[in-house]
């Protein structure tokens, strides 16, 4: 197989993530979420629960779960997105 259509491959991770915010953007959100939730799962499989994508792919999610008016998850996601990204942050002087 080639590794460029590989489902599991970098490009076509960052690939389907970029075609869900898409989805978000025309208002679609229903396949949004149910996009960012695949990218996510297969996300966290791939690089870690704290790599950059996954954690970017979190919180987008929660983004669409708030603009789907399902509050309580988005936030759950939003703050879980939150907790990782803190710790990877530069400080500030």
């Amino acid at each position: 197989m080639n590794h460029m259509f590989d489902p599991t491959s970098t490009t076509v991770i960052l690939s389907r993530h970029a075609y869900a915010e898409v989805l978000r953007g025309l208002g679609r959100l229903r396949e949004a979420e149910t996009e960012h939730r695949a990218v996510l799962a297969l996300g966290e499989r791939e690089f870690g629960e704290e790599n950059f994508t996954v954690l970017s792919t979190c919180y987008r999610l929660a983004l669409t779960l708030e603009a789907e008016k399902k509050y309580p998850e988005a936030l759950a996601y939003a703050r879980r997105a939150e907790r990782a990204a803190s710790g990877k942050l530069p400080r500030r002087e």
